[in-house]
């Protein structure tokens, strides 16, 4: 089980940023004196337990006098330095980590949760996503964190510590990669039955990768190609999708409840990041959402999936998944 942590990807041990790594190096700092504490301190209960037991007959009451006041002032001398020492490097680092630092131009990006999905903005590049974005590796990101429904946690564990995503107030961090890579994110607040499955990803990338991806995030959606993609694009304009789905280019598509789908065919995962973006997986998702995620909105929206009159046929969940899949 120790090894299945080491090599996690959400591993916190294994640091890929400088927010990360001073967060890290404090914990194990204060780990390490608190065991010391924990050794000397009981080392001493240990030896009073051996020390002075009752010996077999003696059933005498020891003297209980009180004589001992220079050693109860100098314990409390010794605490009140052993907090100081903790609290002092606590608060530098706090202060240190309060914002990016000065003349970084860190990149700004709103992180918006919902149950149970992450929503993705970044403004400089007009650009709106959902569960995976790209940062440049080497520059602070700063986040804009809010949240439309309940609380959750917003929480990178290699890039940096978590803050919570609440109703009606922005709370910010940031952090920085030094390593290109993929960084699993997870919500770190219990926000309902699907929380566990509420993940996200951030892919590092260099700058010359970073500018291609927001280009073409940025861009419409393309058109779709094949004869069933297109009769899948129709059918995503008719049967209720743009009333909770946005797809750049699109008159009428630009709902806000659900993910934006703009590009949703480049994307690795689907579900919340729940499971990898095949054909196979969008069909069964499509046609059976709650079976991938409990209570998410897309299943508690019923009339699709309940009522004949809208209700998705196999062929039709055939022909989106088709059209989604081109949407790059």
């Amino acid at each position: 089980m120790f090894l299945d942590f080491i090599l996690s990807p959400q591993n916190w041990l294994d640091p890929a940023g400088p927010v990360a790594s001073d967060q890290k190096d404090l914990f194990l700092f204060t780990l390490y004196l608190c065991i010391g504490i924990f050794v000397i301190v009981g080392g001493f209960m240990l030896y009073s337990i051996l020390k002075f037991k009752a010996k077999p007959g003696d059933e005498e009451l020891p003297d209980q006098s009180h004589d001992g006041t220079q050693l109860e002032i100098g314990l409390m001398v010794v605490s009140a330095i052993l907090v100081a020492v903790i609290a002092v490097p606590n608060v530098k680092l706090l202060y240190k980590l309060a914002e990016p630092p000065r003349g970084s131009n860190p990149l700004q990006v709103n992180v918006i949760g919902h149950q149970y999905w992450w929503e993705f903005e970044i403004p400089e590049y007009q650009i709106a996503t959902a569960n995976e974005f790209k940062i440049p590796i080497g520059r602070p990101i700063e986040f804009n964190v809010s949240s439309v429904d309940v609380i959750h946690s917003f929480w990178v564990p290699r890039l940096g510590g978590k803050v919570d995503a609440v109703p009606g107030r922005d709370n910010y961090l940031w952090f920085q990669a030094d390593q290109e890579g993929w960084y699993s994110g997870q919500c770190a607040e219990l926000c309902g039955s699907s929380h566990a499955k509420m993940k996200f990803e951030v892919h590092a990338v260099n700058d010359e990768e970073f500018l291609a991806w927001v280009e073409k995030e940025a861009a419409p959606a393309e058109q779709p190609i094949t004869e069933l993609a297109k009769e899948g694009k129709e059918l995503f304009l008719t049967k209720m999708c743009v009333t909770c789905h946005a797809v750049k280019g699109y008159d009428g598509a630009i709902g806000i409840t659900g993910p934006n789908l703009s590009h949703f065919g480049s994307r690795r995962k689907l579900a919340g990041m729940w499971v990898e973006n095949t054909k196979d997986n969008l069909e069964d998702w499509l046609g059976d959402p709650a079976s991938f995620k409990p209570d998410n909105i897309m299943a508690l929206q019923g009339p699709m999936y309940i009522d004949d009159k809208f209700a998705l046929t196999r062929d039709e969940i055939e022909k989106l998944a088709a059209y989604l899949k081109e949407l790059y």
